[in-house]
């Protein structure tokens, strides 16, 4: 287990850590979104970067439905902008904090929907044959398989309790999610799909 107060550099420690949850899961992913996880997992190291400042500049945990909804009412690059913070908010709790999510009122499917669907917007407003669509676009695309990317870096960086094979389970159940899956195998388990729809 790595405590992140020993990396000395922490962009270098996620950039590693990034690089080797990508070979363990056999994931392909360009340049370029790796190079934004592993901004993402330094950006959210500051806490206050996942709130909203509010009209007397305190931070406050805004809902995403309702940046979405601002999103919708402003202009484009204020648009661009709300959409970017969705998408990157839903891909770090849900893949750095899934654990804690079994506990709330909304679940990974939420932050999957919203994020994939923020970052498809930004795909069709970037033109997805420019480099910024392009990104956005395999963001979108692989957003469940990048939330696997995240979880491997977050169990190698927090203490967590013994892995919980329900919550496994159910992620799986949900989202399809391939690492859930090897995780269940390893433990002598194999996942039997049910008529739950699996998101893409």
């Amino acid at each position: 287990m790595v405590m992140l107060a020993s990396a000395k550099n922490l962009l270098e420690f996620f950039r590693g850590e990034v690089s080797s949850a990508l070979q363990n899961q056999k994931l392909e992913a360009s340049q370029e979104a790796e190079f934004y996880l592993v901004n993402l997992l330094n950006e959210f190291t500051k806490t206050e970067n996942l709130y909203t400042a509010s009209a007397n500049n305190t931070p406050v945990e805004e809902p995403l439905a309702l940046m979405l909804g601002r999103a919708v009412e402003a202009p484009p690059a204020t648009r661009n902008m709300i959409l970017k913070k969705i998408g990157d908010i839903s891909l770090y709790i849900a893949g750095f904090f899934e654990e804690s999510l079994a506990r709330k009122l909304v679940d990974i499917t939420y932050y999957v929907n919203m994020g994939g669907s923020a970052y498809h917007s930004l795909s069709a407003l970037h033109s997805a044959t420019g480099p910024m669509g392009q990104l956005f676009d395999e963001l979108a695309h692989k957003f469940v398989p990048f939330t696997d990317i995240l979880s491997e870096v977050s169990d190698k960086t927090h203490f967590h309790s013994d892995s919980n094979l329900l919550l496994l389970y159910e992620k799986w159940l949900r989202t399809g999610s391939i690492r859930s899956k090897d995780l269940l195998c390893a433990e002598g388990l194999i996942p039997v799909p049910t008529a739950t729809k699996f998101i893409q």
